[in-house]
């Protein structure tokens, strides 16, 4: 009998660009049915708009069901105050509830239940009812590829001390333990899969033929991670900085999956910058033909340099960053290039130019790690 996995996404975009890999790898070498599950609308609308994604997912003969479900992303959780709100919610939640066994039934009994790290409550409660060994069979991922060090203000989001977490490299593991996850199984970054990147470096030509541009990958206004004025700064230097060394190349801006786009195109418009576009193309597929990129303190500069694409970080710290990162930027601690202003960025710029620019030593470890026997 084929083995089934059946995957909820609830929180992010950034579970597909996770997810995708893994079972790209998963199909070549097991016999598995693999479903995905979308509770929240916005993530499922955004995931049928992304053609690199929803072809890859297709051929790759995996489930698409969408049952929608009570959650952050598409409710503002203000409006559940009052008596009657609270009932409206109610009635609502009952019946999303209802559909959901309705449409996903026939899946209790998956031999694998997975679902990202903040165990979204909503999204998960029918499963983890219904669902033949749940606790047993529970698999947590991250929702997006990214290295994180120990944290202050930490989470015990492990909601069942059975579920085993799958963990993209040791140096993540301080993290993890600190948000409760104890069964740690180390199985690499999912994007710097071989397979997966001769894959990226076969299709990227059907998306974009351009091999002339720069990338800056940016990070959303956030309490911990990015103030409004430190965006503001990053961009518009970024911008100074390339222009100096690169006056006429194309620059394309990848936003954060939950990022507005309207404050950016302002931020374009006001500052008269020239060649400047915001792409919603994936970070690996934006990468590949890159000739180098900008994170502005995300993960999508492991998408570079799995491409091994030339990649520098752009971050000023946040004013409470510190508060959530008291190692500062593990990008930066693990030996990837890291800017803080004008001058620094626009210097690994000039190396890039000149080939002075090395791959820092950090990846050779990210490729040598694939392990997915977990699944076995």
């Amino acid at each position: 009998m084929r083995k089934k996995i059946s995957a909820v996404i609830s929180h992010s975009f950034g579970e597909i660009e996770v997810l995708t890999p893994i079972f790209f790898q998963l199909k070549r070498k097991y016999n598995f049915d693999i479903y995905l599950i979308f509770t929240v609308e916005k993530i499922y609308n955004d995931f049928l708009e992304n053609r690199f994604y929803l072809n890859t997912i297709n051929d790759l003969g995996i489930n698409i069901i969408y049952s929608k479900m009570i959650n952050k992303i598409d409710y503002d959780q203000k409006l559940k105050k009052g008596l009657l709100s609270k009932i409206y919610f109610k009635i609502i939640d009952i019946l999303f509830c209802l559909l959901f066994i309705k449409r996903t039934f026939y899946l209790f009994d998956s031999d694998y239940f997975m679902n990202e790290t903040t165990n979204q409550y909503n999204s998960l409660k029918i499963f983890k009812k219904f669902g033949l060994n749940y606790d047993k069979n529970q698999i947590i991922y991250h929702h997006g590829h990214s290295l994180n060090g120990k944290n202050k203000n930490a989470n015990n989001f492990c909601k069942n001390p059975q579920c085993k977490y799958l963990l993209f490299s040791r140096h993540n593991l301080d993290w993890s333990k600190n948000n409760g996850y104890e069964n740690n199984v180390i199985i690499g970054f999912p994007k710097f899969y071989d397979d997966w990147i001769k894959y990226i470096r076969q299709f990227s030509h059907k998306y974009i033929k351009d091999n002339n541009y720069i990338v800056i990958f940016t990070r959303a206004v956030h309490p911990y991670y990015m103030d409004i004025e430190k965006y503001n700064y990053l961009i518009e230097n970024s911008y100074n900085a390339i222009r100096l060394h690169y006056p006429n190349h194309k620059i394309l801006i990848k936003l954060h999956p939950r990022q507005s786009i309207s404050d950016t195109q302002a931020l374009i418009h006001n500052k008269k910058f020239h060649n400047v576009f915001i792409s919603f193309l994936p970070a690996g597929i934006l990468a590949n033909n890159a000739v180098f990129t900008i994170s502005l303190w995300t993960g999508a500069i492991l998408d570079s340099l799995a491409q091994r694409v030339p990649a520098l970080e752009f971050y000023a710290e946040a004013n409470r960053f510190r508060e959530a990162n008291p190692l500062g930027s593990m990008y930066k601690y693990l030996g990837i290039h890291s800017a803080k202003n004008f001058n620094e960025i626009s210097e690994h710029i000039s190396d890039i130019k000149n080939n002075k620019y090395s791959f820092p030593q950090v990846i050779h470890e990210f490729f040598k790690i694939e392990d997915l026997n977990i699944f076995k």
